[in-house]
């Protein structure tokens, strides 16, 4: 199953916007932020991180030096002193959804899914307006093999997002494996007239055809499966 991760960027983005962004950062903490910014921008992150540890010795009780430095470790993946950035920041912004959900995709990609699900529960808890966060927490429990929770945040999702291909396919391929076979086919079968060219699920389409014996149509699917590879 494929997932991308964004979430610094949009994080960095909101803060961006934020107009309480860089109230609580002095005069030289915010020059040091700016050069790190450049400093990431360039892609040289030992001297990003190093110069927002300057910042820091600075602005210790600023989350968004926490937030930037976590991000910078994440993208180089140092994911331990990331989630030890991130848990200081969110210690100053207990409020921030998106550092919970940051947090959340770090755990993911390590492999802790339940403490991934915990964060991303959290960040749902301050932050219901955020659709998107239901995708995080359908995946989570996709990984954590919780079929029923994973159908029915897929669910809520594409509620909000019905276009969303990889999600479409991601609960086709759950409904497949919760034995769903009637509710997987209608999936695949509009993922596959939506998206003609795009589809590669033929195989699992192929199986769900044949599981509902659909043995023709299925045929059909498993050799474009083949055609495919």
């Amino acid at each position: 199953m494929k997932k991308e991760i964004y979430t610094s960027l949009l994080l960095l983005c909101l803060l961006l916007t934020n107009p309480q962004a860089y109230a609580k950062l002095t005069k030289e903490a915010h020059e040091l932020y700016k050069q790190a910014c450049q400093y990431e921008y360039q892609n040289d992150f030992n001297s990003a991180i190093s110069t927002l540890e300057q910042a820091l010795k600075i602005n210790g009780e600023d989350a968004m030096l926490y937030t930037k430095i976590a991000g910078i470790y994440s993208n180089i993946g140092n994911y331990n002193e990331a989630l030890s950035a991130y848990k200081k920041a969110v210690k100053l912004r207990p409020d921030d959804a998106f550092i919970y959900i940051s947090m959340g995709n770090i755990l993911q990609t390590i492999g802790d899914y339940n403490n991934a699900y915990n964060s991303f529960k959290q960040a749902q808890v301050i932050y219901p307006e955020y659709k998107y966060n239901y995708l995080n927490l359908a995946n989570i429990e996709y990984f954590r093999k919780n079929y029923e929770g994973a159908i029915e945040n897929y669910n809520k999702f594409l509620n909000a997002y019905p276009n969303n291909m990889e999600a479409s396919e991601n609960l086709a391929n759950v409904y497949s494996l919760s034995g769903k076979y009637d509710k997987a086919c209608e999936i695949y079968s509009n993922i596959y007239k939506k998206y003609p060219s795009a589809f590669t699920e033929f195989e699992k389409y192929g199986l769900a055809l044949y599981e509902t014996k659909q043995y023709q149509a299925a045929a059909e699917f498993f050799e474009k499966a083949i055609a495919d590879n």
